[in-house]
């Protein structure tokens, strides 16, 4: 109920804090996976541009 989609703007008016400050934690955690997401993509570009290495240089690690 207290995340339903169907809110109207009088209802929101009445609960400006829970709304508020619902809005604002939406916001946090979207930056947080934002942040989380740049940093796989960089992991990821990262494999997918490192050139496989020969048994050699393996050994020589």
């Amino acid at each position: 109920m207290l995340d339903s989609t169907t809110w109207t703007n009088v209802e929101r008016e009445q609960f400006p804090y829970y709304f508020n400050r619902r809005e604002k934690r939406k916001k946090e955690l979207l930056a947080h996976w934002s942040k989380i997401e740049k940093e796989w993509d960089d992991e990821l570009a990262q494999i997918q541009t490192e050139l496989p290495k020969s048994p050699k240089e393996a050994e020589q690690k």
